[in-house]
């Protein structure tokens, strides 16, 4: 009779079969996930690559000027990829000064544009001569007639200086304003003056004069109380805020917020349609580390400025 095959015959191939299946199965996967990937990655390049909507401007509105990050002359270098994959964190750490002032330069004459609105909530600083320059500007806009808001919930020093420029500042009931100051700070000698039996003698003229009552009194007098409970009061909620702005610049289409379009915005609007003269004045910016060589935006190559 034929004797049957050992059962240790056929077990070898079925492994190799199921090994063989499992790895065709992990195969496909690794294909699929590449091939997804690839498609992904194809549609962000294409959608990146398309034209963008022009953006549009109401008859009547605001412009809104909310810087973020910290007020540069140049930007610094990003990679590629992350401008690609849109890094909104690297690309909002940054503000260029000239988009800054560019776009009040442009607003001032526009008659689309009826008032300047300052959202300060994300401006990180950039130093004096930088806010300064933007100062001229809002001063320029200032003198033709139109008004500027400044609003935030609170106002760090570079922030309120710039809201220093502003028709209206609104703060928040829980914000606070942190200045302190661009000078040096002062020895007093009260106590010295007491023990050498120096006496001062302090004219002044008005109800509200409080600024030598820390020397001449030893508690808060009623017309201090009076006018600092008067500003403390005048704050504003967001709700508050918003309502305020529609009421003076009217509302969007949704009706939820005042009606205004984005410094960036009204710049990409603005430079499409301006005219290019032939006489124009180059601007080379040097900002950063001076190094030798090659160097990214954000610092001084020496060979790249040269």
């Amino acid at each position: 009779m034929p004797r049957d095959k050992p059962m240790s015959d056929s077990s070898p191939g079925l492994f190799r079969r199921l090994l063989s299946g499992v790895w065709n199965l992990i195969s496909w996967i690794r294909t699929s996930i590449a091939n997804l990937l690839f498609v992904a990655i194809l549609v962000l390049i294409v959608i990146t690559l398309l034209p963008q909507e022009a953006p549009q401007l109401a008859e009547k509105g605001a412009l809104r000027l909310a810087p973020s990050g910290v007020l540069v002359d140049q930007r610094s270098y990003i990679e590629p990829l992350q401008q690609l994959l849109g890094d909104s964190q690297r690309l909002d750490s940054e503000t260029l000064v000239r988009d800054l002032v560019n776009a009040i330069n442009y607003a001032a004459k526009d008659k689309r544009i009826t008032t300047l609105v300052l959202e300060l909530d994300h401006l990180a600083g950039g130093g004096i001569s930088k806010l300064e320059e933007i100062g001229i500007a809002l001063t320029t806009f200032k003198a033709t007639g139109k008004s500027i808001i400044a609003v935030s919930d609170s106002y760090s020093q570079e922030q309120y200086y710039l809201a220093s420029y502003a028709n209206e500042i609104y703060l928040h009931p829980m914000g606070t304003v942190a200045l302190t100051g661009y000078g040096a700070y002062r020895n007093y000698f009260k106590s010295a003056l007491e023990k050498l039996a120096v006496n001062f003698h302090v004219f002044r003229v008005g109800q509200y004069k409080d600024f030598v009552e820390p020397y001449t009194r030893n508690g808060m007098s009623d017309a201090s109380r009076e006018h600092n409970t008067q500003w403390l009061n005048e704050l504003k909620t967001r709700l508050e805020m918003r309502r305020d702005l529609i009421a003076k610049i009217g509302a969007d289409k949704e009706g939820n917020n005042y009606q205004a379009v984005s410094f960036k915005d009204y710049l990409t609007l603005i430079e499409s349609k301006k005219a290019h003269h032939k006489d124009q004045v180059g601007l080379l910016v040097a900002q950063g580390t001076i190094i030798d060589g090659e160097q990214p935006s954000g610092n001084i190559g020496g060979d790249t400025l040269a």
